[in-house]
């Protein structure tokens, strides 16, 4: 990396996964205090390679449990933002700690929500959200399950 050449894309690779020698980083970051091009470079790799492991992390969270298969009725409402628009889904398959649905409304992962399957109540929070056709499957990792509702 002497002079005025730029970073290349295997040692960003590397920095951003936290896997350059530390004479290797120092040299890197020392050609990053006058190259705002590689600046940006690294600052993308960074957050992609943050963005991958969160990714692999949850993946493995999703499969920790077996789910099964259904396609039972449901009602599902916002609560952060809370919203009073409660409307029908339908659930794709369930597991021991979440549930799956397929809804006509996209919801932002993070959301909490509350899905009332008859009677009982599950509170948790949306971990993605993905178009399939005109309608979104979202994931739920179920937070709280609360017996028969007065709903």
């Amino acid at each position: 990396m002497a002079g005025f050449e730029h970073i290349d894309p295997e040692e960003v690779d590397l920095y951003a996964r936290g896997h350059l020698s530390i004479s290797s980083r120092r040299e890197l970051e020392e050609h990053l205090v006058d190259c705002s091009e590689c600046r940006s470079k690294v600052a993308a790799g960074v957050e992609f390679a943050r963005g991958l492991e969160h990714l692999q992390r949850e993946s493995v969270e999703m499969r920790a449990a077996r789910r099964f298969p259904t396609d039972d009725p449901a009602a599902i409402q916002t609560l952060g933002p809370v919203s009073s628009d409660e409307w029908d889904v339908r659930i794709r398959d369930t597991s021991k700690g979440g549930l799956c649905v397929r809804t006509p409304k996209h919801i932002e992962r993070g959301t909490r929500v509350r899905v009332r399957r008859g009677k009982l109540l599950d509170f948790g929070e949306v971990r993605y959200c993905v178009p399939v056709g005109e309608m979104f499957h979202v994931g739920i990792r179920v937070e709280e399950f609360t017996g028969p509702s007065t709903a």
